[in-house]
Protein backbone atom coordinates (compact mmCIF):
# COMPACT_ATOMS: atom_id res chain seq x y z
CA UNK A 1 0.00 0.00 0.00
CA UNK A 2 1.37 3.43 -0.90
CA UNK A 3 2.24 6.25 1.47
CA UNK A 4 -0.80 8.18 0.29
CA UNK A 5 -2.63 7.17 3.48
CA UNK A 6 -0.23 9.36 5.43
CA UNK A 7 -1.73 12.51 4.00
CA UNK A 8 -5.27 11.18 3.63
CA UNK A 9 -5.36 11.21 7.41
CA UNK A 10 -5.97 14.37 9.39
CA UNK A 11 -3.45 17.19 10.02
CA UNK A 12 -2.07 15.81 13.28
CA UNK A 13 -0.64 12.78 11.43
CA UNK A 14 0.17 14.38 8.07
CA UNK A 15 3.56 13.45 6.61
CA UNK A 16 6.13 14.96 4.31
CA UNK A 17 4.53 13.10 1.39
CA UNK A 18 1.55 15.44 1.43
CA UNK A 19 1.03 17.58 -1.68
CA UNK A 20 1.84 21.29 -1.29
CA UNK A 21 -0.60 23.01 1.05
CA UNK A 22 -3.05 25.61 -0.20
CA UNK A 23 -4.94 28.31 1.69
CA UNK A 24 -7.74 26.86 3.81
CA UNK A 25 -11.16 27.22 2.18
CA UNK A 26 -14.65 26.31 3.29
CA UNK A 27 -15.59 22.60 2.93
CA UNK A 28 -18.27 23.13 0.30
CA UNK A 29 -15.88 25.00 -1.97
CA UNK A 30 -13.37 22.18 -1.60
CA UNK A 31 -16.07 19.63 -2.43
CA UNK A 32 -16.93 21.57 -5.60
CA UNK A 33 -13.25 21.69 -6.58
CA UNK A 34 -12.90 17.97 -5.90
CA UNK A 35 -15.95 17.16 -8.01
CA UNK A 36 -14.72 19.27 -10.91
CA UNK A 37 -11.26 17.69 -10.81
CA UNK A 38 -12.89 14.25 -10.76
CA UNK A 39 -14.90 15.03 -13.89
CA UNK A 40 -11.69 16.22 -15.57
CA UNK A 41 -10.02 12.91 -14.78
CA UNK A 42 -7.59 14.60 -12.39
CA UNK A 43 -8.01 12.03 -9.64
CA UNK A 44 -4.93 12.92 -7.58
CA UNK A 45 -6.06 16.55 -7.35
CA UNK A 46 -9.62 15.47 -6.56
CA UNK A 47 -8.33 13.15 -3.83
CA UNK A 48 -6.39 15.99 -2.22
CA UNK A 49 -9.37 18.38 -2.29
CA UNK A 50 -11.54 15.75 -0.61
CA UNK A 51 -8.84 15.26 2.02
CA UNK A 52 -8.70 18.99 2.72
CA UNK A 53 -12.49 19.09 3.09
CA UNK A 54 -12.30 16.31 5.70
CA UNK A 55 -9.68 18.25 7.61
CA UNK A 56 -12.33 20.95 8.08
CA UNK A 57 -15.33 18.69 8.62
CA UNK A 58 -14.78 15.04 9.51
CA UNK A 59 -18.47 14.19 8.97
CA UNK A 60 -18.55 15.01 5.24
CA UNK A 61 -19.82 11.70 3.86
CA UNK A 62 -19.43 12.98 0.30
CA UNK A 63 -15.71 13.56 0.88
CA UNK A 64 -15.17 10.11 2.37
CA UNK A 65 -16.97 8.41 -0.51
CA UNK A 66 -15.28 10.70 -3.03
CA UNK A 67 -11.85 9.62 -1.84
CA UNK A 68 -12.82 5.97 -2.27
CA UNK A 69 -13.93 6.61 -5.85
CA UNK A 70 -10.74 8.51 -6.67
CA UNK A 71 -8.68 5.56 -5.45
CA UNK A 72 -10.78 3.22 -7.60
CA UNK A 73 -10.15 5.34 -10.69
CA UNK A 74 -6.44 5.36 -9.88
CA UNK A 75 -6.53 1.56 -9.85
CA UNK A 76 -5.62 1.40 -6.16
CA UNK A 77 -8.36 -1.06 -5.22
CA UNK A 78 -6.79 -2.32 -2.00
CA UNK A 79 -6.44 1.22 -0.69
CA UNK A 80 -10.02 1.96 -1.78
CA UNK A 81 -11.28 -1.00 0.25
CA UNK A 82 -9.20 0.00 3.27
CA UNK A 83 -10.37 3.61 3.14
CA UNK A 84 -14.01 2.54 2.73
CA UNK A 85 -13.67 0.21 5.73
CA UNK A 86 -12.17 3.07 7.80
CA UNK A 87 -15.07 5.36 6.85
CA UNK A 88 -17.64 2.67 7.66
CA UNK A 89 -16.02 2.11 11.04
CA UNK A 90 -16.61 5.77 11.84
CA UNK A 91 -20.07 6.03 10.23
CA UNK A 92 -21.59 2.53 10.09
CA UNK A 93 -25.09 3.68 9.14
CA UNK A 94 -24.30 6.26 6.45
CA UNK A 95 -25.81 5.12 3.11
CA UNK A 96 -23.25 6.99 1.01
CA UNK A 97 -20.37 5.33 2.90
CA UNK A 98 -21.90 1.88 2.48
CA UNK A 99 -22.39 2.57 -1.19
CA UNK A 100 -18.75 3.63 -1.59
CA UNK A 101 -17.72 0.39 0.07
CA UNK A 102 -19.83 -1.55 -2.42
CA UNK A 103 -18.06 0.26 -5.28
CA UNK A 104 -14.63 -0.59 -3.84
CA UNK A 105 -15.55 -4.26 -3.41
CA UNK A 106 -17.00 -4.49 -6.95
CA UNK A 107 -13.92 -2.87 -8.48
CA UNK A 108 -11.81 -5.50 -6.69
CA UNK A 109 -13.88 -8.30 -8.27
CA UNK A 110 -15.75 -9.10 -5.03
CA UNK A 111 -19.21 -8.76 -6.53
CA UNK A 112 -21.38 -10.77 -4.07
CA UNK A 113 -20.29 -8.76 -0.98
CA UNK A 114 -20.48 -5.60 -3.09
CA UNK A 115 -24.12 -6.30 -3.92
CA UNK A 116 -24.83 -7.01 -0.26
CA UNK A 117 -23.33 -3.65 0.77
CA UNK A 118 -25.28 -1.95 -2.01
CA UNK A 119 -28.52 -3.57 -0.81
CA UNK A 120 -27.89 -2.22 2.68
CA UNK A 121 -27.10 1.25 1.34
CA UNK A 122 -30.34 1.36 -0.67
CA UNK A 123 -32.40 0.16 2.30
CA UNK A 124 -30.89 2.81 4.58
CA UNK A 125 -31.36 5.53 1.96
CA UNK A 126 -35.02 4.59 1.56
CA UNK A 127 -35.52 4.61 5.32
CA UNK A 128 -33.95 8.08 5.55
CA UNK A 129 -35.75 9.29 2.40
CA UNK A 130 -32.34 10.13 0.92
CA UNK A 131 -32.50 10.77 -2.82
CA UNK A 132 -28.82 10.30 -3.67
CA UNK A 133 -27.99 9.41 -7.31
CA UNK A 134 -24.52 8.13 -6.42
CA UNK A 135 -26.05 5.19 -4.53
CA UNK A 136 -27.97 4.13 -7.64
CA UNK A 137 -24.89 4.63 -9.80
CA UNK A 138 -22.83 2.40 -7.51
CA UNK A 139 -25.58 -0.20 -7.69
CA UNK A 140 -25.46 -0.07 -11.48
CA UNK A 141 -21.68 -0.48 -11.37
CA UNK A 142 -21.99 -3.66 -9.27
CA UNK A 143 -24.63 -5.08 -11.61
CA UNK A 144 -22.68 -4.26 -14.77
CA UNK A 145 -19.60 -5.99 -13.39
CA UNK A 146 -21.84 -8.96 -12.59
CA UNK A 147 -23.14 -9.05 -16.18
CA UNK A 148 -26.67 -7.92 -15.22
CA UNK A 149 -26.97 -5.28 -17.92
CA UNK A 150 -30.77 -4.99 -17.96
CA UNK A 151 -31.12 -4.50 -14.21
CA UNK A 152 -28.18 -2.08 -14.26
CA UNK A 153 -30.04 -0.06 -16.90
CA UNK A 154 -32.94 0.38 -14.48
CA UNK A 155 -30.53 1.78 -11.88
CA UNK A 156 -29.02 4.18 -14.42
CA UNK A 157 -32.50 5.46 -15.23
CA UNK A 158 -32.97 6.16 -11.52
CA UNK A 159 -29.81 8.30 -11.66
CA UNK A 160 -31.27 10.21 -14.60
CA UNK A 161 -34.56 10.62 -12.77
CA UNK A 162 -32.74 12.25 -9.86
CA UNK A 163 -30.43 14.35 -12.08
CA UNK A 164 -32.39 14.92 -15.31
CA UNK A 165 -30.46 16.14 -18.37
CA UNK A 166 -27.30 16.69 -16.33
CA UNK A 167 -24.24 16.14 -18.58
CA UNK A 168 -21.93 15.71 -15.59
CA UNK A 169 -23.96 12.78 -14.29
CA UNK A 170 -24.27 11.46 -17.83
CA UNK A 171 -20.46 11.38 -17.94
CA UNK A 172 -20.40 9.43 -14.67
CA UNK A 173 -22.88 6.99 -16.19
CA UNK A 174 -20.68 6.62 -19.27
CA UNK A 175 -17.66 5.75 -17.12
CA UNK A 176 -19.59 2.92 -15.46
CA UNK A 177 -20.74 1.67 -18.87
CA UNK A 178 -17.12 1.64 -20.02
CA UNK A 179 -16.08 -0.29 -16.92
CA UNK A 180 -18.92 -2.75 -17.58
CA UNK A 181 -17.79 -3.28 -21.19
CA UNK A 182 -20.90 -1.64 -22.69
CA UNK A 183 -18.92 0.39 -25.21
CA UNK A 184 -21.90 1.05 -27.48
CA UNK A 185 -23.93 2.48 -24.61
CA UNK A 186 -20.98 4.53 -23.39
CA UNK A 187 -20.38 5.96 -26.87
CA UNK A 188 -24.00 7.03 -27.19
CA UNK A 189 -23.93 8.79 -23.83
CA UNK A 190 -20.55 10.45 -24.41
CA UNK A 191 -21.63 11.85 -27.77
CA UNK A 192 -24.27 13.79 -25.82
CA UNK A 193 -21.83 14.80 -23.09
CA UNK A 194 -19.33 16.45 -25.45
CA UNK A 195 -22.16 18.44 -27.02
CA UNK A 196 -22.79 20.05 -23.63
CA UNK A 197 -19.19 20.02 -22.37
CA UNK A 198 -17.17 20.68 -25.54
CA UNK A 199 -14.11 21.98 -23.68
CA UNK A 200 -13.82 19.10 -21.21
CA UNK A 201 -10.78 17.12 -22.31
CA UNK A 202 -11.64 14.06 -20.23
CA UNK A 203 -15.04 13.68 -21.87
CA UNK A 204 -13.33 13.62 -25.29
CA UNK A 205 -10.79 11.13 -23.95
CA UNK A 206 -13.56 8.80 -22.76
CA UNK A 207 -15.33 9.15 -26.11
CA UNK A 208 -12.11 8.27 -27.92
CA UNK A 209 -11.61 5.20 -25.75
CA UNK A 210 -15.16 3.95 -26.34
CA UNK A 211 -14.85 4.48 -30.10
CA UNK A 212 -11.49 2.69 -30.22
CA UNK A 213 -12.91 -0.29 -28.36
CA UNK A 214 -15.63 -0.49 -31.01
CA UNK A 215 -13.11 -0.32 -33.86
CA UNK A 216 -14.32 3.14 -34.94
CA UNK A 217 -10.83 4.42 -35.68
CA UNK A 218 -11.73 7.71 -37.37
CA UNK A 219 -14.11 8.74 -34.58
CA UNK A 220 -11.60 7.62 -31.95
CA UNK A 221 -8.80 9.60 -33.57
CA UNK A 222 -10.96 12.73 -33.84
CA UNK A 223 -12.00 12.53 -30.16
CA UNK A 224 -8.52 11.78 -28.84
CA UNK A 225 -6.93 14.54 -30.88
CA UNK A 226 -9.50 16.96 -29.47
CA UNK A 227 -8.65 15.75 -25.96
CA UNK A 228 -4.95 16.27 -26.71
CA UNK A 229 -5.66 19.78 -28.04
CA UNK A 230 -7.60 20.72 -24.89
CA UNK A 231 -5.11 19.12 -22.49
CA UNK A 232 -1.72 18.76 -24.22
CA UNK A 233 0.62 16.10 -22.96
CA UNK A 234 -1.93 14.12 -20.96
CA UNK A 235 -0.33 10.64 -20.52
CA UNK A 236 -3.60 8.69 -20.74
CA UNK A 237 -4.62 10.39 -23.98
CA UNK A 238 -1.19 9.82 -25.50
CA UNK A 239 -1.36 6.15 -24.52
CA UNK A 240 -4.70 5.78 -26.31
CA UNK A 241 -3.34 7.54 -29.39
CA UNK A 242 -0.34 5.20 -29.46
CA UNK A 243 -2.64 2.19 -29.28
CA UNK A 244 -4.75 3.65 -32.07
CA UNK A 245 -1.76 4.28 -34.32
CA UNK A 246 -0.09 0.87 -33.75
CA UNK A 247 -0.26 -0.92 -37.12
CA UNK A 248 -1.13 -4.55 -37.81
CA UNK A 249 2.09 -5.13 -39.74
CA UNK A 250 1.71 -8.59 -41.25
CA UNK A 251 -2.05 -8.47 -41.83
CA UNK A 252 -1.79 -5.09 -43.56
CA UNK A 253 0.97 -6.41 -45.79
CA UNK A 254 -0.79 -9.58 -46.92
CA UNK A 255 -4.17 -7.88 -47.49
CA UNK A 256 -2.58 -4.71 -48.91
CA UNK A 257 -5.10 -2.54 -47.06
CA UNK A 258 -4.95 -1.29 -43.44
CA UNK A 259 -8.76 -1.01 -43.41
CA UNK A 260 -9.50 -4.44 -44.88
CA UNK A 261 -12.28 -6.13 -42.81
CA UNK A 262 -9.93 -8.89 -41.66
CA UNK A 263 -7.30 -6.36 -40.60
CA UNK A 264 -9.92 -4.33 -38.72
CA UNK A 265 -11.15 -7.44 -36.88
CA UNK A 266 -7.64 -8.44 -35.86
CA UNK A 267 -6.86 -4.88 -34.77
CA UNK A 268 -9.99 -4.65 -32.58
CA UNK A 269 -9.14 -8.01 -31.01
CA UNK A 270 -5.58 -6.88 -30.34
CA UNK A 271 -6.62 -3.54 -28.82
CA UNK A 272 -9.53 -4.92 -26.80
CA UNK A 273 -8.08 -8.24 -25.64
CA UNK A 274 -4.38 -8.70 -26.24
CA UNK A 275 -3.34 -5.29 -24.92
CA UNK A 276 -5.52 -5.62 -21.81
CA UNK A 277 -3.04 -7.78 -19.87
CA UNK A 278 0.72 -7.40 -19.18
CA UNK A 279 1.81 -10.51 -21.10
CA UNK A 280 -0.10 -9.39 -24.17
CA UNK A 281 1.41 -5.91 -24.04
CA UNK A 282 4.92 -7.38 -23.76
CA UNK A 283 4.27 -9.70 -26.71
CA UNK A 284 2.88 -6.76 -28.72
CA UNK A 285 6.04 -4.73 -28.04
CA UNK A 286 8.24 -7.62 -29.20
CA UNK A 287 6.05 -8.05 -32.27
CA UNK A 288 6.31 -4.33 -33.12
CA UNK A 289 10.11 -4.54 -32.99
CA UNK A 290 10.38 -7.66 -35.14
CA UNK A 291 7.43 -7.28 -37.53
CA UNK A 292 9.08 -4.81 -39.96
CA UNK A 293 11.88 -7.32 -40.60
CA UNK A 294 9.35 -10.14 -41.01
CA UNK A 295 7.39 -8.05 -43.49
CA UNK A 296 10.55 -7.28 -45.47
CA UNK A 297 11.13 -11.04 -45.72
CA UNK A 298 7.52 -11.81 -46.67
CA UNK A 299 7.69 -9.41 -49.63
CA UNK A 300 10.06 -11.90 -51.26
CA UNK A 301 7.63 -14.84 -50.85
CA UNK A 302 4.21 -14.17 -52.44
CA UNK A 303 3.10 -17.79 -51.93
CA UNK A 304 3.70 -17.54 -48.20
CA UNK A 305 1.61 -14.36 -48.19
CA UNK A 306 -1.23 -16.31 -49.82
CA UNK A 307 -1.05 -18.97 -47.10
CA UNK A 308 -1.07 -16.29 -44.41
CA UNK A 309 -4.13 -14.65 -46.00
CA UNK A 310 -6.07 -17.90 -45.65
CA UNK A 311 -4.93 -18.38 -42.05
CA UNK A 312 -5.66 -14.80 -40.98
CA UNK A 313 -9.06 -14.82 -42.67
CA UNK A 314 -9.95 -18.01 -40.78
CA UNK A 315 -8.72 -16.53 -37.50
CA UNK A 316 -10.73 -13.33 -38.03
CA UNK A 317 -13.88 -15.36 -38.71
CA UNK A 318 -13.42 -17.33 -35.50
CA UNK A 319 -12.83 -14.16 -33.50
CA UNK A 320 -16.01 -12.57 -34.87
CA UNK A 321 -18.04 -15.65 -33.98
CA UNK A 322 -16.64 -15.85 -30.45
CA UNK A 323 -16.52 -12.13 -29.72
CA UNK A 324 -19.53 -12.28 -27.40
CA UNK A 325 -17.67 -14.87 -25.32
CA UNK A 326 -14.58 -12.71 -24.74
CA UNK A 327 -13.89 -12.20 -21.01
CA UNK A 328 -14.24 -8.75 -19.50
CA UNK A 329 -11.17 -6.52 -19.43
CA UNK A 330 -9.96 -3.57 -17.40
CA UNK A 331 -10.94 -0.20 -18.82
CA UNK A 332 -10.15 2.19 -16.07
CA UNK A 333 -8.05 5.09 -17.00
Amino acid sequence: MSNRFDWLEFPEVASEQAPPSVPIQDPQTLLLQAGQAFLEGQYEASLHHFSQALQLDRALFEAWSGQVRCLIRLGEFREAQAWAAKARGLFPSAPLILSAQSAALAASGLVPPALAASDEALELAERLNLREPQIWLDRASCLLLDGQKTTAGFCLEKVRELRPEDPDWEQRIAVELLEGQDFTGALEVLNRVVEHRPVRAHAWFLLGRAARKLGMRDRARQALEEAERLQPGDPATQKELRALRRPCWVATLVFEDSEHPVVRTLRVWRDSRWLSWPGGRLAAEIYDRTAPGVCALLVRFPRLQAVLRVCLRSLATRLQVRRSEWPREETSR
